[in-house]
């Protein structure tokens, strides 16, 4: 199943998306305060995070990347959106995915 990746942007002070420090930031809103950065073909979420986290080569360079731009790896506060109606859109979370609204 075909899964997009999106990125957190950097606040107005240049700052990224930290969840252990929302209040000082304000909570970013997907997709807004977002870029999305590839799609990919994976089965699950867990699948998503390991193609997004590539140590080998660059993530946007793997066999399951559809699309890619040059880009930091997946990391905490970033968003993986199923492109399927019954899939949650989640943000990776420091222990496993956050369900986003």
């Amino acid at each position: 199943m075909k899964h997009e990746l999106w990125h957190a942007n950097p606040n107005a002070n240049g700052r990224m998306w930290d969840p252990m420090f929302r209040d000082l930031d304000g909570d970013r809103v997907w997709p807004k305060d977002y870029t999305k950065v590839g799609v990919i073909n994976v089965s699950d979420l867990d699948e998503a995070f390991e193609v997004g986290n590539s140590i080998d080569a660059p993530w946007w360079e793997g066999h399951r990347v559809i699309e890619g731009i040059p880009s930091r790896s997946l990391s905490v506060g970033d968003v993986i959106h199923p492109l399927s109606d019954d899939r949650h859109t989640v943000m990776v979370d420091s222990f496993g995915f956050k369900v986003l609204k």
